[in-house]
């Protein structure tokens, strides 16, 4: 087993992805949400090395003095005592003490909600961005898995885990790691999720932690180390501590010493040496390897206890630390999960009246006896009238519920899913039934979510992907493209990508970006309602997942025949822009993904027709940066529009309408000094006089920034001109023109310049009265006694200082 290694992450939200490295220039505040093991922490460190810092736990960021100004990262506000329900407000309280120019905060996402939002907007007063960790994907969980068991088969473990349906928790780092140290224990078998989590205690325990400190001192077998390692873990996860402390010099409240948690007066520096134990900052300061490990052998350890006949430990004895007032801490769910997959049944149901959301995300579910799994669902249904968002944040979860329903409880399940509540208890049953056996038997109630228009988007994405094993693909994608509601669409681009857009039928494909086009504004559309661009976000999403051959065929398909219908002018025109904004995209990827040389003609096929209503930068668009970096394809395309067209009044309307800034054409095609030189060249080549003249120039008298441009250009006509009989015939013409043209305007301007030129005499002339007064009077005026002239000395101070000097002539 090799050392650690860290693959960079990226973040999402409903809108957007971040790359790793561009996230501190997005946002000052920063909140990242990701289920327990996700790899939070490794993050927030490679984050905060990027700024040269370290990061702190929520829990000893409040109990310190240091402050951060410049860089602060917060690791784990979930793991924050909240005993009394104001740990967050305590922490963005000190946060405010320091003044960090920017701020990151990660936290469980089923610890975060709404109103841990809000806080950090009333106490820190900005607009905080929440994320989340993207999973790895299968290739970065097999990088994992060979930098951990290099002499391995990644395949064959894989085969193991998906046994039990446990392969959706590998995107999890910290699960992958300990699945594959238990597939190591098991002799590459496996019995059940518990016996996983009990064979990489086990794996834990027998080897030696390279990082920690080596001791002389007992051994104990590993079954020792497990029972007190499990003691140790529950009293810190009960008391707050986020580990223990091997020494009195490094002890305090958050890392009490180990000797003071066990009764026998042990020598345990054989367990502190296992690797159930990690290097916390300090080196006499020791934490659980995972705080999934320590809720696991704390949830044992307790267990054990409570079910022992011998010992006074009883579940209402654990209740007044672990749920006073019979609310949970919501730091010790996790642990409270494991008790019930591990207790018998009279605990079982003790648990789940206390918490049934606990239950069922944590530990593992799936061994409940039939009655608690019923008494689960009945709980969550009561708990949902009280509380509908009983999930806050938790929406990206994954669980573990392999055999969690069977087909007999398909009775207890539609009450829920015919209830049209807005609350989460129904999105979390088409979370877990997918790919279980009841599902079969609730086919009706998922079309008709499925179906409904008025659901909700997620609740339809997921009886999708229920139904997807059972119903006709192809049919459920035609039939919500058929429907063309944002909310359809947006389903459809979800199945079409669990397919694969690559491997349907073209034709889905075809209907579906069509359908897509009347997603965009019309002229009726209010300005609001365009503001609302990632309503459509989905349509990028699934842009990107095409192969450059669709790309093509799609591009070939939506400008086929494309023209304006309504007649307008191109700046009242929005008949074309929902095809405008598709194609636009779907270029962008072509760009992206395809390599030179590229076709001009059939570049100039998707571009010639479409309509814009704002410019875009080359810094934001693929297919702009392309068009504008790439010479001989911009050569191309001015070749494929203007070769062959000889009116003059076909040439000019081509020029205006697809060449100009903000003529609504796509922004690649504005022309430059070099386009234009390769035009006049071209025309001349070919002899195309009314081509030719069209670009022909007059002199910019007053415009100093357009005047060298224009001697260019005229510089290299003119010897075409003195070339051809013709050309110097269209060349006088047009001077002429511009000669009469400058005289028109010359005798316009002569009157006006008369006018400027008196004017200008007048306020010289009224000046220099001005400044004579002044002298005169200079000792009135410095006295006050000449109010006006204190208010015009005044203003000129406070405005002009500069024309002290011009207007008072000292």
């Amino acid at each position: 087993m090799t050392s650690n290694i860290y693959l960079q992450r990226t973040l999402e939200n409903d809108e957007q992805i971040y790359a790793e490295d561009e996230l501190l220039s997005v946002s000052k505040c920063v909140i990242i949400l990701a289920e327990p093991g996700a790899g939070k922490t490794e993050f927030l460190k490679s984050l905060a090395s990027k700024a040269n810092t370290n990061p702190v736990t929520a829990s000893k960021y409040l109990y310190s003095s240091k402050l951060f100004r410049d860089f602060l990262v917060i690791d784990a506000l979930d793991e924050l005592s909240k005993i009394d329900n104001c740990g967050i407000h305590k922490l963005l309280a000190k946060v405010i003490e320091s003044k960090p120019e920017t701020l990151i905060i990660s936290s469980r996402s089923s610890e975060w909600s709404s109103d841990s939002t809000q806080a950090v907007i009333e106490y820190l007063e900005c607009d905080p961005l929440v994320l989340r960790l993207r999973e790895f994907n299968e290739l970065e969980q097999r990088k994992i898995f060979d930098h951990h068991l290099p002499d391995e088969d990644f395949d064959n473990f894989y085969t193991e885990v998906s046994r039990f349906n446990l392969d959706v928790l590998l995107p999890n780092p910290q699960f992958l790691k300990m699945f594959a140290d238990a597939y190591i224990e098991s002799n590459r078998k496996f019995k059940s999720k518990s016996s996983i989590f009990e064979k990489a205690v086990e794996h834990l325990a027998k080897e030696l932690n390279p990082s920690a400190k080596r001791r002389t001192g007992i051994d104990f077998p590993y079954k020792k180390k497990i029972e007190l390692a499990s003691e140790v873990f529950s009293k810190t996860l009960l008391s707050g501590a986020e580990g223990v402390s091997v020494s009195d010099l490094s002890e305090e409240y958050l890392y009490p010493n180990i000797n003071a948690l066990i009764r026998e007066g042990l020598d345990l520096s054989s367990i502190i040496d296992s690797r159930l134990f990690k290097l916390a900052d300090d080196v006499d300061q020791h934490r659980a390897v995972h705080k999934i490990i320590a809720e696991y052998c704390a949830a044992q350890y307790l267990v054990k206890r409570i079910q022992s006949n011998q010992d006074p430990l009883t579940l209402r004895v654990c209740k007044t630390v672990i749920a006073s007032n019979n609310i949970v801490r919501d730091e010790l769910r996790g642990m409270l999960g494991w008790m019930a997959t591990l207790g018998g049944l009279a605990l079982q149901h003790e648990i789940i009246k206390l918490d049934p959301y606990a239950v069922l995300a944590n530990g593992d579910p799936s061994q409940l006896d039939r009655s608690s799994k019923r008494l689960l669902l009945s709980q969550l249904t009561q708990i949902e009238k009280n509380d509908p968002y009983f999930r806050r944040g938790d929406f990206w979860r994954r669980y573990s519920t392999v055999s969690f329903f069977d087909k007999n409880m398909a009775e207890d399940i539609k009450p829920i899913l015919e209830n049209k509540s807005d609350g989460h208890l129904r999105d979390l049953v088409l979370t877990i039934i997918k790919e279980s056996q009841v599902i079969e038997h609730l086919t009706p109630n998922l079309i008709n979510i499925l179906f409904e228009p008025n659901e909700r988007l997620d609740t339809r994405r997921l009886a999708m992907e229920c139904l997807f094993s059972l119903v006709d693909d192809i049919k459920i994608l035609e039939t919500l493209i058929s429907e063309s509601s944002n909310t359809s669409l947006n389903i459809a681009a979800k199945g079409i990508e669990f397919l694969g857009a690559n491997s349907i039928d073209l034709g889905i494909l075809k209907r579906f970006f069509r359908a897509c086009s009347n997603l965009y504004p019309t002229e009726k559309t209010s300005l609001d309602d365009r503001r609302l661009q990632g309503n459509r976000y989905f349509i990028n999403k699934l842009v990107w997942t095409l192969s450059a051959e669709n790309t093509e065929r799609l591009l070939n398909f939506l400008t086929d025949e494309l023209t304006c219908s309504c007649g307008k002018e191109y700046y009242e025109c929005f008949c074309r822009d929902g095809i405008s904004k598709l194609v636009g995209k779907l270029l962008n990827h072509y760009f992206d993904i395809t390599s030179l040389p590229y076709n001009p003609e059939q570049i100039w096929g998707w571009l010639k027709n479409l309509n814009y209503h704002r410019d875009e930068s080359e810094n934001f668009c693929k297919s702009v940066k392309a068009i504008r970096e790439n010479k001989d394809l911009r050569q191309g395309l001015f070749k494929t529009a203007f070769s062959g067209i000889t009116e003059r009044k076909k040439i000019y309307n081509l020029k205006q309408s697809r060449f100009e800034p903000h003529c609504g054409a796509h922004s690649g095609l504005c022309f430059s000094v070099e386009d234009i030189e390769y035009l006049i060249n071209l025309a001349f080549e070919e002899n195309n006089l009314e081509l030719w003249s069209t670009f022909i120039t007059r002199h910019y008298y007053f415009q100093h920034n357009k005047l060298k441009l224009n001697n260019q250009i005229r510089s290299i006509m003119r010897k075409q001109a003195n070339q051809k009989l013709e050309f110097m015939r269209e060349w006088a013409k047009a001077n002429n023109t511009d000669y009469s043209i400058g005289l028109q305007i010359r005798k316009r301007n002569s009157k006006f310049n008369r006018l400027d030129r008196k004017n200008k005499k007048c306020e010289s002339q009224n000046r220099a009265d001005n400044i004579s007064f002044i002298q005169r009077n200079r000792a009135l005026i410095e006295s006050g006694g000449h109010f006006g002239w204190l208010v015009n000395f005044s203003e000129c101070l406070l405005f002009e200082p500069e024309n002290i000097q011009k207007e008072f002539g000292d």
